[in-house]
């Protein structure tokens, strides 16, 4: 179970409520208006100064690839002038993609549940999405996107195409099956590095996934059913740049907008 100190100061000077709140120990979808909710007796409307500490050691993920793994809601944040002051001393990192897949009975090219080709490697996940104005302090933290996963080799008849490898993340990104005789299926992600495409013999090859905060590799050409599958896009260590600053920006892994 997950641990939560929380500490309320009462009204500051500036005449808003102040919540100290630290993170003590590993949890996945972290929204802080739920908590906030559900912890507290905040209201949802008054303006509050939050004064929150992930704890060294600490790794907040996601269990999906389109859940950010820290995010701050909406519960009226961005009109009340409140604040969220953020020190990480842990890590904050997004989901891992999947890696591309060839066994689906069309050679990779139906449709994914995330919209995508089977083929092509899946998005990673965004660690960090603000809504309000946001303060972070990342001297000795780590914030990175999910890597993405890698794209299935295109592929060769009997031999088949290799799946591709999974991205980095929390939760990693699972390695995509292949088909035909020697294609195989790709390596999971694992916490910080992407797995490895498959694929052997005249089978074309499936992409690598990407370590975090890295985009995943295509998968190899040259076959019989269309283009290989293109690798994931990297997951972003921030989706918020118009509402947040750092003081210090310790380990940021992914891109940002």
């Amino acid at each position: 179970m997950t641990n939560f100190g929380y500490n309320v100061l009462g009204f500051g000077s500036g005449g808003e409520l102040v919540f100290n709140i630290t993170i003590s120990s590993s949890t996945n979808d972290f929204n802080l208006a739920t908590h906030l909710a559900g912890n507290t007796s905040y209201n949802g409307t008054d303006r509050v100064r939050i004064n929150l500490t992930i704890n060294a050691g600490v790794v907040i993920g996601s269990t999906s690839h389109t859940t950010p793994s820290f995010q701050t809601g909406t519960i009226g944040f961005a009109t009340t002038g409140s604040i969220l002051n953020i020190t990480n001393n842990g890590t904050i990192r997004g989901a891992g993609g999947r890696g591309g897949i060839n066994n689906d009975g069309n050679n990779g090219r139906s449709t994914n549940a995330d919209g995508k080709s089977n083929k092509d490697g899946g998005d990673g996940g965004t660690a960090l999405t603000t809504t309000m104005t946001t303060i972070i302090d990342n001297t000795s933290g780590t914030i990175a996107g999910g890597g993405g996963g890698g794209g299935a080799g295109d592929v060769v008849d009997t031999a088949g195409g290799g799946g591709g490898g999974g991205g980095a993340g929390t939760i990693v990104g699972a390695g995509g099956q292949g088909n035909g005789t020697q294609g195989g299926t790709g390596s999971d992600g694992t916490a910080t590095n992407g797995g490895s495409g498959s694929g052997s013999g005249a089978a074309t090859a499936g992409g690598d996934g990407g370590d975090l905060g890295q985009a995943g590799s295509g998968g190899a050409g040259g076959g019989a059913f269309g283009a290989p599958g293109s690798g994931g896009a990297a997951g972003k260590f921030l989706d918020g740049t118009s509402t947040t600053t750092f003081t210090a920006n310790g380990t940021r892994l992914g891109g940002s907008s």
